[in-house]
């Protein structure tokens, strides 16, 4: 939802979310792609991995800065 309301705010076209906000039941290439791949499955994973480590960083970070 805030990505939605970042393009909506911000101006930006894009065909794909024009159509999201002119019919409700639209549904986007992406969604309907066949199933994910293997490779897609690892990537995500790996993402997933990658997020967990920044996010444990910024938390490390602000306790540090509190003084925690």
């Amino acid at each position: 939802m805030a990505l939605h309301n970042f393009i909506r705010d911000s101006k930006l076209r894009n065909k794909e979310f024009d159509q999201c906000d002119n019919n409700e039941n639209y549904v986007p290439r992406v969604a309907r792609a066949s199933a994910l791949t293997q490779e897609d499955v690892s990537e995500e994973v790996e993402n997933e991995e990658s997020m967990k480590i920044i996010r444990d960083r910024i938390a490390d970070s602000i306790v540090r800065v509190r003084g925690g």
